[in-house]
């Protein structure tokens, strides 16, 4: 079973500090990615990324959101 993880980073370097949530469910984690970025969003460091995990540990950018970017497909160039 797949896991998707919703994390909210507060700079936009990959080691900064982050708060991270993982559901089973595709929809909740969509959901929780949406409301990231309603209470989150506007802060002009913040990265927003919604990973699908496989059951073999790959992981796949599904959106990623920042002030600048906006909601995007996959990852950030």
């Amino acid at each position: 079973m797949n896991a998707f993880h919703v994390r909210l980073q507060f700079q936009k370097q990959k080691d900064g500090p982050a708060v991270d949530g993982t559901w089973e469910d595709e929809l909740r984690a969509r959901q929780k990615f949406t409301a990231w970025i309603g209470t989150y969003g506007s802060l002009e460091d913040v990265v927003i990324r919604l990973v699908e995990e496989h059951d073999d540990g790959h992981r796949r950018t599904l959106r990623t959101w920042t002030k600048q970017t906006g909601d995007v497909e996959g990852d950030l160039p």
